[in-house]
């Protein structure tokens, strides 16, 4: 997706920024919670 969109122009910053922010949970070890610690790190980041 993110290649595609750029080949076509398209800004992939925020699906870069989620695609940053899901690497760090799962980085910490909550790759299985789903969203909620990811959400959580966006209320209080590192």
């Amino acid at each position: 997706m993110l290649d595609a969109s750029a080949a076509q122009g398209i800004s992939t910053e925020v699906v870069d920024t989620v695609q940053n922010l899901v690497k760090r949970q799962i980085d910490a070890g909550h790759g299985k919670e789903g969203f909620a610690p990811l959400i959580e790190s966006i209320k209080q980041p590192a």
